[in-house]
């Protein structure tokens, strides 16, 4: 009776499984075989198996639907947080590259186990597959410890995706590092730092930049000479900030 009721459960979730692990429907058939000849030793074998791959499918599916909560369960059940997709990457890797609205996923499969050495089949890391990416988290790589080039252009793109998320220890980190302070966006018609913290309201670490050594007057004027109206009204505003921030420090010195 246990043996038919565990069948019928693993049955039940065949079919949402099946589509993503092809293999699911080999293993069922071959319980149904275990369990018709009493090979009780190989069904339990086989049981393990089906529960793996149903425990990484919910992981899967949880990253899939971007489900934070999901993902925390399918590790704490057991599945493998370096899963691969059918491009041969992980899906740490896919995530990170793609990871508006999910770096707390990022993190999980990193807290999870997840390598970051295994970005791609072909050798590239979790950072470069991020760093490389328009639309990747490589900071939140750089704040969980990930091994890091700080002079490499891709430290570069992590800067500035850390800028623009406004992730100021990541931020911290990179400068700390030896990120040039001065790098520009290639990518973004050779914008600044500055530029990108000033687009983005991040007051705070624009302030940093400054204090780090960024001419702000040379940035305002490159704003200006491009015809970014916005940009360069927000840049004079900051700038003015940071020029009040100062002399308050040098009264208080005093």
């Amino acid at each position: 009776m246990r043996a038919a009721i565990i069948t019928l459960s693993i049955l039940l979730i065949a079919s949402a499984v099946s589509s993503q692990d092809p293999g699911f429907a080999t293993a069922t058939r071959s319980l149904n075989d275990a369990f018709g000849s009493n090979d009780f030793e190989q069904a339990n074998r086989i049981i393990d198996d089906l529960q793996r791959r149903i425990t990484d499918a919910q992981l899967r599916h949880a990253i899939a639907q971007d489900d934070t909560a999901g993902v925390t369960a399918a590790l704490a059940a057991g599945a493998d947080p370096n899963l691969t997709d059918a491009t041969g990457g992980s899906l740490l890797a896919a995530v990170a590259a793609r990871c508006v609205g999910r770096e707390d996923i990022v993190e999980l499969l990193l807290a999870g186990g997840a390598d970051p050495a295994r970005g791609h089949f072909a050798g590239a890391t979790v950072f470069e597959v991020a760093a490389d990416s328009p639309h990747g988290c490589a900071h939140v790589l750089v704040r969980q410890g990930v091994e890091v080039d700080f002079t490499s252009p891709r430290a570069v793109r992590a800067l500035i995706s850390a800028i623009r998320s406004g992730d100021l220890e990541a931020v911290t980190l990179l400068l700390d590092g030896g990120v040039d302070v001065d790098a520009v966006d290639g990518r973004h018609d050779d914008w600044s730092l500055l530029m990108h913290a000033v687009d983005v309201e991040q007051e705070q670490i624009a302030l940093i930049l400054l204090e780090r050594g960024v001419n702000g007057s040379a940035v305002l004027a490159s704003a200006q000479a491009a015809g970014l109206e916005t940009l360069a009204s927000r840049l004079a505003q900051v700038l003015e900030l940071a020029g009040t921030d100062e002399s308050e420090s040098r009264q208080r010195k005093q």
